[in-house]
């Protein structure tokens, strides 16, 4: 049975788009993140078992110097527990 087709994110193209004006690899990422290459690679073209963490997007915006609504668009940032500004949740 054929697994079912993945559909790559967009932040998966903007962070591809950064490494090449960058002329950093996947490779290169995935090491400064802590994780195999190939692992990388398979969240990158939205294989449903990785999953990509506030902790994670994080980290790539951080590695790759670029502010985190770059690649991911407008993030939520309110954690769980915690009050949003104005008391709003």
């Amino acid at each position: 049975m054929n697994q079912s087709a993945t559909i790559q994110p967009e932040w998966a193209a903007k962070v591809q788009e950064i490494l090449v004006m960058k002329q950093r690899t996947r490779v290169w990422l995935a090491s400064k993140l802590g994780m195999n290459a190939s692992q990388l690679t398979h969240m990158l073209l939205g294989d449903p078992r990785y999953h990509l963490r506030a902790s994670l997007r994080y980290r790539i915006a951080e590695i790759l110097v670029v502010p985190e609504q770059m690649i991911f668009g407008e993030v939520e940032t309110i954690e769980a527990g915690k009050e949003a500004p104005d008391g709003e949740l």
